[in-house]
């Protein structure tokens, strides 16, 4: 029965491994939505509380950039044309290299905030609660 034991707990370990990979990506998996069925933001721009979806430039892994998925952000603050978006569909990215972040460290909860010039959001849209 030991052989039984060595099988059991591989699979173990796999299925273990498979769900950590489902777990990570599942807000990715659960969130198809079709963005471009969403109206555009208006030429006035984003109101505050607005949720809206947007696509950005950002530093892919190896630091080239590039433009990101659908990002969904609530509006919390408008100064000027400047916009801070708290981001809902965050998508916790592990650092690497020399820009390692201590895990504990406050950083990671402030990264879901995101603030830019209203002229870098691209393709803004609406998204309705």
């Amino acid at each position: 029965s030991s052989h039984m034991d060595t099988e059991d707990s591989i699979k173990g370990a796999k299925s273990a491994a498979e769900e950590d990979v489902y777990s990570n990506r599942s807000q990715i998996i659960e969130n198809p939505k079709d963005y471009n069925a969403y109206h555009a933001v208006s030429s006035g721009g984003p109101r505050l509380h607005d949720i809206i979806a947007f696509k950005m430039i950002e530093m892919s892994e190896n630091y080239t950039p590039g433009l990101s998925e659908f990002k969904e952000g609530k509006v919390i603050s408008i100064q000027e044309d400047r916009v801070t978006f708290n981001i809902l569909n965050q998508v916790k990215k592990k650092r690497t290299g020399r820009f390692e972040l201590d895990p504990d460290s406050e950083a990671t909860e402030d990264e879901s905030l995101i603030e830019l010039g209203w002229s870098e959001v691209i393709d803004p849209r609406l998204v309705f609660p």
